[in-house]
């Protein structure tokens, strides 16, 4: 890709994930969905007692929106061994590890938006529900990524550690909504 997508209009950022080009796919559109999740999550904890999230927050929507483009590039660099008939091994790594640090931080930014959650503004219940859900989104769909990316019968290890992350999100969302009670 000779354009970085984040530098993309929204609009034409959906535009591409829409394309019939495989890239952007999943593992991009996970962590633009987690980029704007922890984005309004910041938002949320800023309204209360726990500003102190705000700026690790910060580095997760950042780290997330680079996550974009270097899912792009780790698929991109697969896709391109995979055509020119080259062994697959070396570049598939990046393919699994891109997402899964994408799972990864999707989750640390729901973990401290759950933390924070009894001392939001109730005005701004809707805005920690959206955020809780498009994190926990985001978590759910880098590690399917990720898990459909590794090798055939490669599981074990890093299966488990993915479905964890999957729970424990699935958890959250759960205390989240708890927390928010009929504001939700």
């Amino acid at each position: 890709m000779s354009d970085r997508l984040v530098a993309l209009s929204l609009t034409d950022f959906v535009h591409r994930v829409s394309d019939r080009n495989p890239l952007p796919g999943s593992g991009c559109v996970a962590a633009a969905v987690g980029a704007l999740g922890a984005a309004l999550a910041i938002m949320v904890v800023r309204s209360g007692p726990y500003e102190r999230e705000e700026g690790p927050l910060t580095g997760l929507r950042d780290d997330l929106l680079g996550c974009v483009d270097r899912d792009a590039e780790a698929y991109e660099a697969f896709i391109a061994a995979r055509r020119a008939r080259r062994p697959v091994e070396d570049v598939l790594e990046g393919a699994i590890r891109v997402p899964a640090e994408i799972a990864e931080l999707s989750l640390s930014a729901l973990e401290r938006l759950a933390s924070s959650v009894h001392g939001i503004r109730p005005a701004l219940s809707c805005e920690c529900w959206t955020a809780a859900l498009a994190l926990g989104a985001a978590v759910e769909g880098a590690a399917r990524t990720a898990r459909a990316n590794l090798p055939q019968g490669a599981e074990g290890r890093r299966v488990e550690e993915l479905e964890a992350r999957c729970d424990r999100a699935r958890e959250l969302l759960a205390d989240v909504r708890r927390a928010l009670g009929a504001r939700a």
